[in-house]
């Protein structure tokens, strides 16, 4: 849709930038689980994007305002192949347990949404109305708990964890000389020695990343200190994290302290 509203050319430009990542990101977390199909306002922002308006579709000054319609089309048709889909794997089950005398043939309890999709309020509700015998669960950490349950099924009852993956961002913010190219539209500061700083971001560890069990991980940080008082030698540094896709390279308000 969004290709649709800005053009080609324009979607192509953007896709990767985090103007565009972030809005995703929003619709993925938020609009994607509270949508219920009901009459209200969308607002995406596409921040310093510079998307040519397109008010007739709901787009000026790099926001995008999407109506219940506009989000029931980007919906409904994902919903009814999902529909077809669990239609199918209800019959298949009430047949399989028919051919086998199951003695408690008929339609399944219930049917379990997993998944990013699976979170979704008004999927939910359509397959409420489309199976109403059957119950419609959205457990929390659903497709964590199959996996576990097909594998563990699978291996002797001792299980050793030899890897993790980041869910988050985690980093500091310190002063860089300042950019004008980069940190524009961000603060900036002159340090002690008349050079101007702004604050960017260093992320040691990216969502995503693959982290050993037993792994140590080192990083390089530093200070350059006017003096050698005992008060200068006490440092106070924050771990900082952020569970956006594409973390931001200044602080802001999507970055959090960690510890």
């Amino acid at each position: 849709m969004v290709k649709d509203i800005v053009g080609e050319a324009e979607f192509y430009r953007i896709k990767g930038d985090k103007c565009y990542l972030e809005p995703l990101d929003y619709f993925e977390r938020v609009a994607n689980r509270e949508f219920r199909g009901v009459e209200k306002k969308w607002i995406f922002h596409f921040f310093k994007a510079g998307l040519r308006d397109n008010r007739p579709k709901g787009l000026f000054s790099d926001t995008l305002v999407l109506t219940c319609k506009d989000m029931k089309a980007i919906f409904d048709p994902i919903i009814a192949d999902i529909k077809d889909k669990v239609n199918e794997q209800v019959q298949a089950v009430m047949a399989k347990r028919l051919s086998e005398n199951h003695p408690q043939e008929g339609r399944p309890k219930a049917i379990l949404l997993v998944g990013g999709f699976g979170s979704s309020e008004y999927l939910r509700s359509e397959l409420v109305q489309q199976f109403p015998g059957i119950q419609v669960m959205q457990p929390d950490d659903a497709w964590s708990a199959i996996v576990k349950g097909a594998v563990l099924s699978q291996l002797p009852q001792k299980v050793t964890v030899v890897s993790r993956q980041a869910t988050r961002h985690y980093g500091v913010s310190a002063g860089s000389i300042h950019d004008a190219e980069k940190d524009e539209g961000h603060p900036k500061y002159m340090d002690a020695y008349g050079n101007w700083r702004s604050l960017r971001m260093t992320w040691y560890i990216r969502r995503g990343d693959t982290l050993g069990h037993s792994q140590k991980i080192r990083f390089h940080f530093y200070r350059t200190l006017q003096d050698l008082s005992d008060e200068s030698l006490q440092f106070h540094v924050s771990l900082k994290q952020c569970e956006l896709i594409e973390a931001p390279d200044h602080p802001d308000s999507t970055v959090e302290v960690n510890c």
